[in-house]
């Protein structure tokens, strides 16, 4: 029991010196991959967005010839 107390001692007795430094380290990192992960669903959104458009567009202009069709009939 008395080694988990020099233990403890040596523990204790260490200045924290440094240790923002490697709080600060892993914070940039998380918020690095976070704002990465962030950004490339914006992409794929802004992707999605466009192909959605387009055949939302080719939809209704199929739709349309068809009413025009029927109607001129």
């Amino acid at each position: 029991m008395t080694w988990l107390c020099e233990r403890l001692k040596t523990v204790r007795s260490r200045p924290d010196d440094g240790s923002a430094l490697v709080l600060a380290m892993v914070f940039l990192m998380i918020f690095g991959a976070w704002i990465g992960v962030v950004l490339q669903f914006a992409a794929t959104g802004q992707d999605i967005t466009g192909s959605v458009r387009a055949e939302a567009t080719n939809t209704y202009s199929g739709g349309g010839a068809l009413d025009g069709a029927i109607n001129a009939a």
